[in-house]
């Protein structure tokens, strides 16, 4: 199978099982299964993750033996969200600019945050977890209307913007409906896929035009399998 993982460190373990889920808002997570040559990386490592030949960069947040076999839980990003962070008083701040700093303080690289356009007059960040922070920003941002997306870039980044379906140019012929729910609107797409299948896509499912919004590739040995959940 050809998903790998390299640490920091620069050694590269093999992935012999696993799931990648890429919801519609939030991060990226990978649960796998490392090959019997591996080795379990350090909690906190902060890891490139090679699927089928994209990149991602995150970091292990678990490893551990699960019946004898390697396990490790990785999150896109630098896996620092649920940093405590102290209270801190702001005026007269856009909530991207607040989110930088929630993002900066707590050890994450800040990208895209336009999304977070809204100006606040006075704005008050409780004690507690950054991902706290970020998420009553976004509650903020929400409910005035707009519909937006948080994700980690793959480069490892921390984005929040607006949400805007495209057109997946790639998504053409060589991909076809292995299954479809319509009424749950699930469907299994392939073959011959690669990973680069996002939420906010628009592709062709059923021939219909619809918007992935999350997504779950099943890497097992010798098979990838996507998983998409889509709206009309």
């Amino acid at each position: 199978m050809d998903v790998t993982l390299t640490t920091d460190d620069q050694v590269t373990r093999s992935i012999v099982r696993g799931n990648l889920m890429i919801p519609r808002s939030g991060l990226w997570t990978l649960d796998a299964l490392l090959g019997d040559d591996a080795s379990l990386p350090p909690v906190g490592s902060q890891v490139v993750l090679n699927a089928y030949n994209t990149l991602r960069y995150g970091t292990v947040i678990e490893a551990g033996e699960e019946y004898l076999q390697l396990r490790v839980r990785v999150i896109g990003g630098a896996g620092k969200l649920e940093t405590e962070l102290p209270p801190q008083s702001y005026t007269g701040y856009a909530l991207g600019d607040i989110a930088r700093d929630i993002l900066s303080e707590c050890g994450e690289r800040p990208n895209d945050l336009s999304g977070l356009n809204l100006s606040t007059q006075r704005w008050t960040r409780s004690q507690g977890p950054a991902s706290s922070g970020i998420r009553r920003l976004i509650n903020k941002q929400r409910s005035d209307g707009n519909e937006i997306r948080m994700l980690a870039e793959h480069t490892g980044e921390i984005s929040v913007r607006q949400w805007t379906p495209y057109v997946f140019s790639s998504f053409e012929p060589r991909y076809a409906d292995l299954a479809i729910w319509p009424q749950d609107k699930e469907a299994y797409i392939g073959p011959d896929l690669n990973t680069t299948i996002e939420p906010e896509q628009i592709v062709s499912i059923f021939d219909r035009q619809v918007t992935i919004v999350r997504v779950l590739y099943e890497l097992q040995e010798d098979v990838l399998r996507c998983k998409v959940w889509y709206e009309e």
